[in-house]
């Protein structure tokens, strides 16, 4: 019962995207960068939100979703998305293929000047 659950809840209420990888790189050492370019749907985010993303057609990372900061801008047509090598699946994900599927569920959170009415607070 409880997956049934948590797919309702998913259809109806998380947003999701399908983008492929296009490129990682490893900017700083520990520092990982993907550029994902949309399948289909283009996804509306502001400047400050996050993430949560699977890779479902590789075998290299783990498949359960995990969380990344997005760096693009909102109009860039590509999602660049960044995390920090802190353990075994972020430092796995610099050997993802190009061509690689990942599903995007998201974006969450209001860290962004816009959501401010003095914009000098942040």
């Amino acid at each position: 019962m409880p997956i049934l659950i948590e797919h309702c809840y998913q259809k109806y209420f998380v947003r999701t995207y399908e983008y492929e990888v296009e490129g990682v790189r490893q900017p700083w050492k520990e520092v990982i960068e993907m550029t994902l370019k949309p399948k289909n749907q283009l996804m509306n985010f502001q400047p400050g939100q996050f993430v949560f993303v699977s890779f479902t057609d590789s075998q290299l990372v783990a498949r359960e979703s995990h969380p990344f900061s997005i760096v693009s801008a909102p109009k860039d047509g590509r999602l660049i998305l960044t995390a920090k090598t802190l353990g075994d699946y972020t430092a796995s994900l610099i050997k993802l293929k190009s061509g690689t599927t990942a599903k995007i569920e998201g974006a969450f959170g209001k860290f962004s000047y816009i959501n401010f009415k003095n914009n000098d607070q942040i």
